[in-house]
């Protein structure tokens, strides 16, 4: 397989703590803030983090060369040797979504920011090049700080900027692409 041309930046979220052979379904496998938790009518938001991650799997299964990188650094005192990105793959592997896919891991990342340049430096690091295309998958609401303000401070092209909004369903809204 050629180089990977194509960089899919999946931004976590929470700390998946149920390991490889747990249950990314079940909420008490994860170490969310109060607000991401369920309540009432609220399923949390542990749900919208595997849509994040089979949205990238998705890109993948329809063009093999998009490298995936999982973004996210070690942000919960209660597992400080797990980042969210390790977390993130654990999750995929519980659920049989890598089909055995490498996919990179950015483990020092805590913003949005960071993300994206972190994501770019782990990308170029392997394949010796920097990215043409790059898409984020992260909340719907993040979009217009990903494209107005992060890809704009490293002068990135905004014909090869991609942002995957997903939010929660208790948003009201569903998955955008543009």
């Amino acid at each position: 397989m050629p180089p990977s041309r194509d960089l899919i930046i999946v931004c976590c979220h929470a700390v998946y703590h149920g390991g490889a052979r747990g249950n990314p379904h079940d909420e008490t496998t994860w170490a969310l803030q109060p607000f991401q938790r369920s309540h009432g009518l609220k399923q949390g938001e542990h749900l919208t983090f595997l849509k994040h991650m089979e949205a990238a799997f998705a890109v993948v299964r329809h063009d093999n060369a998009p490298a995936i990188v999982f973004s996210g650094g070690c942000t919960n005192p209660k597992y400080p040797h797990l980042s969210e990105a390790r977390s993130y793959l654990d999750a995929a592997s519980a659920l049989s979504m890598d089909n055995d896919r490498e996919v990179l891991l950015e483990e020092l990342a805590t913003d949005s920011y960071q993300n994206l340049v972190f994501s770019i430096a782990v990308f170029t690091r392997k394949f010796g090049h920097y990215p043409s295309n790059i898409s984020v998958v992260t909340h719907e609401f993040k979009r217009k700080r990903f494209r107005d303000l992060h890809a704009k401070a490293i002068c990135w092209p905004e014909q090869h900027f991609n942002v995957m909004g997903i939010n929660p369903p208790f948003s009201g809204e569903s998955i955008s692409i543009i």
